[in-house]
């Protein structure tokens, strides 16, 4: 009877354990992440006052600014223009909305 009652409970603790993945917000954009040769549309983006927040699949997340003398990060990592039209940052590339 113990093991019965001790299964049910370990059942019930890990059923409350699992959470539902929240929908990403945003628009669906191209990325090519950690140095990946391939874009593929994995990331969201999200405009705001003061310009585009990027997030990643794995929760991360960049904001990018666009000036009128490019695309600029408020991070320490410096924005690049690609010659594809794309904009890379340390490892990471994406296409951003016009």
């Amino acid at each position: 009877m113990f093991m019965r009652i001790s299964s049910a409970l370990l059942l019930l603790a890990l059923a409350g354990c699992g959470t539902k993945a929240e929908a990403p917000r945003g628009d669906m954009i191209d990325c090519a992440l950690d140095g990946a040769a391939e874009f593929a549309k994995t990331c969201t983006v999200e405009r705001g006052e003061s310009g585009l927040t990027v997030r990643r699949p794995d929760a991360g997340f960049r904001r990018f600014t666009v000036t009128a003398r490019g695309v600029e990060t408020d991070g320490a990592e410096i924005a690049e223009p690609q010659a594809d039209g794309s904009v890379k940052v340390g490892a990471d590339r994406y296409r951003l909305p016009k």
